[in-house]
């Protein structure tokens, strides 16, 4: 038999590629919509929540005003539980109050709890609108149509039939006094790459008017002790943002918690706990039978854990090691993203070296250009290595070089511009930022960190200028251009020895 010839095969298989290709960007309409399923009813009215429009609302209005006042941050990600109003109304309030109410769209997502729809990914409800006591919200028909083009999103009708999204909505609707559509998602089994997969996708509907509810009901019927100390531990990982402890969370769904810390890790955002309470709380609840509820909600501030600053630190040290002290190529583990998603999001930095109590290396990045957890380890070689003011360090330094870095916020103007030089001063005396400051093409900027060893905001402004070489009153100049900065600063945790008896 002939063998098909190479030239001939490989123009087969372009041909093959190119046609997958083509059908993965099909717009192909998806197969119609069963009658049964164009409508969802509620199916936990009266019991979860009362069925009567009247009471429902005056219950929800009770529950929110008692809860606590919305920060004044902007909140796109909630976390909720979803039993009912007589156990975790409180708490579903007080994490849902916080979010911006200005949304559009609400993308809500709850673990799937019907066993006899067993399914991979994420399942999105493909019914027209979602009908509650009183009120209807329309689902984002383009949105869910959009989702199920993509890996990891499939149609499962049953899964959607569990009360699990509707004990949030008449929260949202009370919130919002505007039109909004909502996209209902169940989730099914998941991994952490599947997990880490469906974050990017979902990353892509977070367009600013879009919040995201993650309904979910913490450990089950352990006594009190036990659930409130399984629900302490998972809380706790959650606002470290500590990927591996978040996986042995003990929830109703702990896979979707995986995805809410992927999704607020891309979007650097900074989780925040608003409440938890538990069913033994509630008059005659059972405290051998527990259930715990917890909400939370991610602010757009990014401000990093301790843990995750030492991190940081930690990766500068191993760099370091890696490359003078035993000469080899340094190395990210490929697991901290996965432990410390949020340390793979652009952002800048600065890695200051010190030795005996003086500088020994600073280098870093003024503007984010790739990942923090990239920036620290690049800058930490070029701090050692690099800094024309200093010879590179030498192996025999390593044990006494003290490691600090410095987590940037962006660089923002200083507009308006104070009036005077005297205002100037008082306003950096005040709020000690970082300071990058423009003059004729020269650049040169000092860390907040600076303040420390330069308290008097004239000196700060006047070794500005020196050090980039410009005359020592350039700050004075209307040519002179300030932008300002904030910063985190995470230093190295070293050992000490025990005091001598």
């Amino acid at each position: 038999m002939s063998r098909t010839p190479r030239h001939v095969r490989r123009l087969q298989l372009v041909a093959l590629a190119s046609l997958a290709m083509i059908l993965s960007a099909c717009s192909c309409p998806l197969p119609p919509v069963d009658p049964a399923h164009q409508v969802r009813r509620a199916s936990a009215a009266g019991v979860f929540y009362p069925a009567e429009p009247a009471a429902l609302t005056a219950e929800v209005r009770r529950l929110l005003k008692e809860a606590p006042s919305r920060g004044d941050r902007r909140v796109p990600i909630a976390l909720a539980p979803h039993a009912a109003y007589f156990f975790s109304g409180h708490v579903a309030a007080a994490a849902l109050k916080q979010l911006t109410p200005t949304f559009e769209r609400v993308i809500l997502l709850a673990s799937n709890h019907n066993a006899d729809a067993d399914f991979r990914g994420l399942s999105v409800d493909r019914a027209s609108r979602f009908e509650m006591p009183g009120f209807s919200l329309p689902i984002d028909t383009p949105t869910v149509e959009r989702l199920l083009r993509r890996d990891g999103f499939v149609d499962v009708p049953k899964a959607h039939e569990a009360y699990v999204i509707e004990v949030e909505l008449p929260f949202l609707r009370e919130l919002r006094q505007a039109p909004f559509s909502i996209v209902p998602i169940m989730v099914g089994r998941l991994d952490r790459k599947g997990a880490r997969d469906i974050a990017e996708e979902l990353l892509e509907l977070a367009d600013g008017k879009t919040a995201f509810v993650f309904s979910l009901d913490m450990s089950h019927f352990h006594p009190e002790a036990e659930a409130r100390a399984l629900d302490t531990a998972c809380l706790d990982a959650l606002s470290r943002m500590n990927g591996d402890d978040v996986a042995r969370c003990e929830t109703d769904g702990t896979q979707m918690l995986l995805v809410m810390n992927e999704l607020a890790a891309r979007l650097a955002l900074t989780p925040r706990l608003v409440r938890y309470a538990n069913s033994s709380e509630v008059p005659e609840g059972d405290s051998t039978r527990v259930v715990g509820y917890g909400g939370l909600v991610y602010e757009d501030v990014f401000a990093l854990s301790d843990e995750e600053g030492q991190a940081l630190v930690k990766l500068a040290r191993q760099a370091l090691e890696a490359k003078i002290g035993r000469g080899e190529r340094a190395r990210m583990d490929e697991g901290l993203l996965a432990r410390h998603p949020r340390l793979g999001v652009e952002r800048a930095a600065f890695v200051t070296l010190n030795k005996g109590g003086a500088l020994r290396g600073c280098i870093g990045s003024l503007t984010a250009r790739q990942s923090l957890a990239r920036d620290v380890l690049d800058n930490a070689l070029h701090a050692a290595l690099d800094d024309s003011r200093f010879s590179p360090v030498q192996a025999d330094e390593l044990a006494q070089i003290d490691i600090s870095i410095s987590v940037l916020d962006a660089p923002r103007p200083l507009s308006p511009r104070p009036a005077t030089p005297e205002a100037l001063l008082e306003l950096l005396a005040r709020d000690r930022p970082g300071v990058t400051l423009a003059f004729e093409g020269r650049r040169s900027t000092y860390l907040p960190s600076v303040w420390e060893q330069i308290a008097d905001p004239e000196r700060f402004l006047t070794t500005l200028c020196e050090k980039q070489g410009s005359p020592a009153d350039c700050w004075r100049s209307d040519k002179a251009a300030f932008e300002v900065y904030g910063s985190q600063v995470f230093k190295e945790l070293r050992a000490t020895a025990p005091d001598a008896p």
